[in-house]
């Protein structure tokens, strides 16, 4: 769990922007402490999301379609350990969302977006398709 954590938050980084130019000895903690807070915004988000899904496995009946889209990718990945679930994942949240960059969706440089939201409006960018792939292989 540590190593996909690990990958990523590299690849939000990464998507995020490119290398700090750094302007004192505290530029880079600056950075990092916006990325931490996107991070713990978007964990509470995802917490969210987790709650409409359980409440989703009660009462299929009351599911929006993202959830039971939601339901239907990690159900399918169940079949799968290792290589093969992380394959299968990856595979099906790139066929789910299309890629739109934020400036277009948001008319701003970054934004994060949750997994359920994400796939509400099937198009993300690459932080939303990592978000999305982190919160389905938990």
């Amino acid at each position: 769990m540590l190593r996909l954590f690990a990958f990523v938050a590299v690849t939000i980084a990464f998507c995020a922007g490119g290398p700090v130019q750094a302007e004192d000895e505290f530029s880079a903690a600056r950075q990092y402490s916006g990325l931490t807070m996107k991070w713990r915004g978007i964990q509470v988000r995802m917490s969210q999301d987790a709650s409409r899904l359980a409440l989703c496995r009660v009462a299929p009946e009351a599911c929006r379609p993202e959830e039971k889209q939601f339901a239907a990718i990690v159900e399918a990945a169940r079949a799968h350990e290792g290589r093969a679930l992380i394959g299968h994942i990856n595979r099906a949240v790139n066929l789910a969302i299309r890629p739109i960059s934020d400036l277009r969706r948001f008319g701003v440089v970054d934004e994060w977006t949750p997994p359920l939201e994400t796939l509400q409006v099937g198009a993300g960018d690459c932080e939303d398709y990592a978000i999305l792939k982190f919160h389905a292989l938990r």
